[in-house]
């Protein structure tokens, strides 16, 4: 099972490799439900930067972590932490 949560975070300018875009700011949660005996669910957390200008994501920053059971303070274990941003735009005809 997959669980996922979104928020529209508002408008945002953001500069990226590709050049500065006007941006609509989503944040997403995905609950994954890959639960073992050693280990919680894997929560993924993204933030991501839609350009209507390039009709796509010119930004996506990914952060996933689980935690290990018994672990009094909840310690939290990355298992994903990247950052992917548009590095080249060219808009088409029409």
């Amino acid at each position: 099972q997959i669980l996922i949560y979104g928020d529209v975070q508002g408008r945002a300018a953001v500069t990226v490799p590709a050049g500065n875009f006007d941006t609509v700011r989503l944040y997403r949660v995905l609950d994954l439900d890959d639960r073992q005996p050693w280990r919680t669910r894997t929560t993924r957390r993204d933030q991501v930067w839609y350009a209507p200008e390039v009709k796509g994501v010119v930004r996506e920053a990914r952060e996933a972590t689980y935690a290990e059971p018994g672990d009094s303070g909840a310690t939290q274990v990355y298992t994903e932490r990247t950052v992917t941003e548009l590095v080249s735009f060219r808009p088409g005809r029409g």
